[in-house]
């Protein structure tokens, strides 16, 4: 006995349904599937925050994290000596930010700002010839080499990941902030 039934419209209304939860289903968890393969960012930021934390706790401290080594720091953002076995810093070669990088593959600017006149801004420090801290556009700031600056030129378009860390250098609070491109 053969038995004929047609489709009624209660039939056709849960199948569409069916399916198109189906297909936004695939549409909203096959991009969360792929995007660890597609460039979000992430790896910037991280890269940012552990570079920031690396140099804030461990390279430019002596004992006390952020509570940075006065050597150690003139070294790092000198750029143009070699640390030696003699100034104890945990970072080799001349070009310390790539040693630094943490094998990230990406550009990177390092700088130290605080507030030394209490305006509310900060601006680059600087190590004057007679040993203390001025900012950079001060007439006591003897050259570059002695800016508080380290890496490449930030770029003006782009996407850039700024980490900040809150440190200390002889007595003086500033701010160590890491970008990364």
């Amino acid at each position: 006995m053969t038995r004929s039934r047609g489709q009624t419209t209660l039939d056709f209304a849960i199948g569409v349904s069916v399916f198109l939860l189906a297909v936004a289903f695939v549409f909203s968890f096959v991009p969360g599937m792929v995007q660890p393969f597609a460039d979000s960012g992430q790896e910037q930021m991280s890269a940012s925050n552990r570079l920031a934390d690396r140099l804030a706790t461990d390279v430019l401290t002596d004992d006390e994290a952020y509570v940075l080594d006065s050597t150690c720091t003139d070294v790092f953002f000198d750029e143009t000596t070699a640390p030696t076995a003699a100034d104890g810093c945990d970072f080799d070669g001349v070009d310390a930010t790539a040693a630094l990088s943490l094998g990230v593959r990406t550009d990177l600017n390092a700088v130290l700002l605080a507030d030394l006149d209490g305006d509310g801004t900060g601006e680059t420090l600087c190590r004057a010839t007679d040993g203390s801290l001025v900012a950079d556009d001060d007439a006591d700031c003897p050259n570059d080499a002695a800016t508080f600056v380290a890496g490449d030129s930030v770029p003006e378009q782009g996407s850039v990941v700024t980490a900040t860390r809150r440190v200390t250098l002889d007595g003086v609070h500033a701010k160590l902030v890491v970008k990364v491109w």
